[in-house]
């Protein structure tokens, strides 16, 4: 059969990239992992968090995964347990590097073969950027605000309501409404040092909409989510199976050719390992910046490097004394509560921003081993201290620098490294964010230095250039040059990465560039 369009890719690009496409009536096969969760991450929870750690034997099922994957054998530093995806969203990385092999070098970089790729662990905080972040990507003359309500209207997004199509945002926890009164209090100060909290925005629902329904506030969001309400790219992908011209192949796609006005995919299916040829009139690769490069790569036969983005963050554990002792609310969510930014930047954009979350779903055993007391009396004291701790997710502008990515006999290296003016530019800013911390009442604590790449936010593989100079680019519809028929619409075309979150900005664009082409 011979489609009108193929999407490779099922995480936020190329699901809403296939969304346009089928809603417009084309013939759209997407070739994805297709890999999906287990069954407990659909099933209601008994109780509410605290409840479920207080009364059920059971409970390591939900927080420690079915196969107690969640415990960090290697230690927190060590990546292998304990984060968004092991235990019962290990599936997200499951069998990627086996697949998709790749070298790191001075990196911590990860690839996905799931349903909805990274974005089924995704934190669902979402960003509308302004003209000067969008400039910053390389999206340049491109008005993004009617993509940006489409999206909305599609998937559901709450928060501040100075956006149209948001719902109302998710209630601040015992945290953010104390340091929202000391910032009132001292807003003065703060837009001296340009510096500025805000709620966020985040793609939860808090009104029902349609099957989905709003967030339950069990502080469950890491662990299960029946009613939906936390918005999955797979969500999405579910609803297009659903439609007469939309079709779905498991699959690892190896390389393309185009010929005769059509272009040939070549993949390799999941399970079996059998080669399958499809042929489309167009191709948009939508395989995040390091799958979609590695598809371009080896089908171009380049070997050359090509530039590499991946955004640096940092963890920061924060003790805010004035709720020592106090509960806090029973009905609350997991995801960010609040962002702290640093508005001192160039290019008109922040120079970094922290995503600030409450500590108590996270598990005490992330903290018991910094503690440096018996086992016991640690787990004791990290119990006594967890109401009033915080984990600030502080995250900087991201430049291609000297990073880069290239093919070497079917496997894609990395390599990163910072300069040691990007590392004082850094410093300069997680101070200035620990002083804005600080003001609010929060106490910076440890702050973790997390590998480069650790954050699975990458980009600029693909560059959007006018005038084509690197060996991969692609115009700002996103046509790569040198091909007729072949589209990227991820973040492999971004130039560079703004500090805050950006995921909302793909799916916008991805649906930008898909409707060209209809």
């Amino acid at each position: 059969m011979e489609y009108d369009v193929i999407v490779i890719g099922s995480g936020p690009a190329g699901a809403h990239a296939a969304l346009p496409l089928i809603e417009a009536g084309k013939s759209v096969l997407m070739i994805d992992g297709g890999k999906v969760g287990p069954q407990i991450l659909r099933e209601l929870p008994p109780l509410r968090y605290d409840e479920i750690r207080r009364t059920r034997e059971d409970q390591w099922k939900w927080f420690l995964g079915e196969d107690l994957s969640s415990i960090p054998l290697g230690g927190l530093e060590g990546g292998l347990g304990g984060g968004m995806t092991s235990g019962n969203r290990k599936y997200v990385l499951e069998d990627a590097d086996q697949l998709l092999p790749i070298e790191r070098h001075n990196a911590q970089v990860i690839q996905s073969l799931a349903l909805g790729g990274l974005g089924a662990a995704w934190g669902a905080a979402s960003a509308f950027f302004s003209r000067a972040q969008l400039d910053f990507l390389g999206l340049s003359e491109i008005d993004l605000e009617p993509w940006y309500s489409r999206i909305s209207e599609s998937i559901g997004i709450s928060g501040p309501s100075d956006r149209p199509a948001v719902q109302p945002p998710l209630p601040a926890d015992h945290h953010v409404r104390a340091m929202q009164k000391r910032y009132n209090t001292d807003r003065a100060w703060f837009q001296e040092q340009n510096l500025k909290m805000v709620l966020p925005h985040s793609a939860v629902l808090t009104t029902d909409k349609g099957e989905r329904k709003k967030n339950p506030l069990r502080d469950m969001d890491y662990f299960s989510d029946p009613e939906q309400s936390v918005y999955r790219p797979a969500m999405t992908v579910e609803h297009l199976l659903q439609r007469p011209n939309f079709q779905f192949h498991a699959a690892v796609v190896r390389r393309f050719e185009e010929r005769a006005g059509l272009v040939k995919i070549e993949s390799e299916t999941m399970g079996t390992g059998e080669t399958v040829t499809h042929t489309a009139k167009h191709l948009i690769l939508a395989a995040g910046a390091v799958n979609t490069a590695r598809i371009l790569l080896q089908s171009k036969g380049i070997d050359t490097p090509v530039s590499f983005v991946g955004k640096p963050h940092v963890f920061t554990a924060v003790l805010h004394p004035a709720l020592l002792g106090k509960k806090g609310d029973d009905d609350r969510f997991s995801l960010c509560q609040a962002l702290l930014i640093d508005e001192q930047g160039e290019e008109g954009i922040e120079a970094g921003s922290a995503q600030l979350y409450s500590y108590r779903s996270m598990g005490l055993f992330r903290i018991v081993r910094s503690i440096p007391l018996p086992m016991p009396l640690a787990l004791r004291t990290a119990a006594l201290l967890s109401p009033a701790l915080m984990v600030a997710d502080i995250r900087f502008s991201a430049l291609p620098g000297k990073n880069s990515l290239r093919m070497h006999e079917g496997t894609v290296s990395i390599s990163m490294s910072v300069s040691d003016e990007e590392k004082k530019q850094r410093q300069k800013t997680l101070r200035r964010i620990h002083q804005g911390l600080r003001k609010l009442g929060a106490f910076p604590a440890r702050t973790l230095t997390l590998p480069e790449g650790s954050s699975s936010h990458y980009a600029g593989t693909v560059p959007i250039e006018d005038v084509p100079k690197l060996p991969l680019s692609c115009d700002k519809n996103g046509q790569v040059h040198g091909s007729e028929r072949i589209f990227v619409a991820d973040a492999s075309m971004f130039v560079k990465l703004p500090s805050l979150p950006h995921t909302l900005t793909i799916m916008a664009n991805a649906r930008r560039v898909a409707s060209g082409l209809i």
